[in-house]
């Protein structure tokens, strides 16, 4: 298991939203993103929570996790998600404050809580960590006047409804074909019909160090994720 897949950020196409996984059973392709219920027997220390996903609006307690502040432009789309009182507009974009944080297998982005305190914060939405890819974006912005650095995180799923925040990846044509997002995805129709849909979203950090750190620590937890899929892995292999 790498520390997450290879993408690009180009957007020639609008072809295609989503690809298919190509000759892989549903089982198996359930295992490797490390989707579907998970087993008592495969619970974490944690318990029952960190196997189930936060919910939107639910608390969070940020004391004694790597937390780290970040924000993302939110669109209309996605606006009634937050309370606004953390949003901000800049010559007409709006910019939310938000805190990157893992919770067992998810990887949670949470409003600040009320007077802005870094104890608490609020879900806005939660992803998988075997179904992300994250990258620290190298290119030299040509507007960026301020220290600020963007983390690219990309998401793989079998779910066509890509998580709150994300958008669907549209650049997966002939152009990107073959290529991985979170290590898995092909092309070419699979034998269950099965399609891995792409979304993509940026996270803006105050400064290179600070995107680099969550980079290295969310690229970390990721493969650690992945690691623990081995025992679903195998048995759905051996049920094929």
């Amino acid at each position: 298991s790498g520390n997450g897949g290879e993408f690009d950020d180009d957007d020639d196409s609008n072809d295609e939203v989503a690809n298919s996984l190509a000759h892989i059973s549903s089982k198996f392709a359930i295992a490797m993103l490390d989707e579907g219920e998970t087993s008592s027997s495969s619970a974490s220390p944690e318990g029952k929570a960190s196997n189930a996903a936060p919910a939107h609006g639910s608390a969070v307690g940020l004391v004694g996790k790597a937390a780290f502040p970040c924000v993302c432009e939110v669109s209309q789309q996605f606006a009634p998600l937050f309370s606004g009182r953390t949003c901000i507009s800049n010559e007409g974009i709006q910019w939310q404050s938000l805190y990157l944080v893992v919770i067992g297998k998810w990887a949670v982005l949470a409003e600040p809580g009320h007077g802005g305190s870094g104890g608490e914060g609020r879900v806005i939405t939660a992803c998988r960590l075997a179904c992300l890819a994250v990258k620290k974006d190298s290119s030299s912005l040509v507007n960026n006047k301020t220290p600020a650095r963007r983390l690219l995180v990309a998401h793989a799923s079998l779910d066509p409804r890509p998580p709150s925040l994300f958008t669907v990846d549209n650049s997966n044509s002939s152009s990107s074909r073959g290529r991985n997002v979170g290590g898995v995805g092909g092309p070419n129709l699979g034998p269950d019909g099965l399609r891995l849909t792409r979304s993509r979203m940026d996270l803006w950090f105050e400064d290179s160090n600070a995107a680099g750190h969550a980079c290295r620590v969310l690229s970390g937890k990721i493969a650690k994720a992945r690691a623990r899929r081995g025992g679903r892995i195998r048995a759905a292999l051996l049920a094929r």
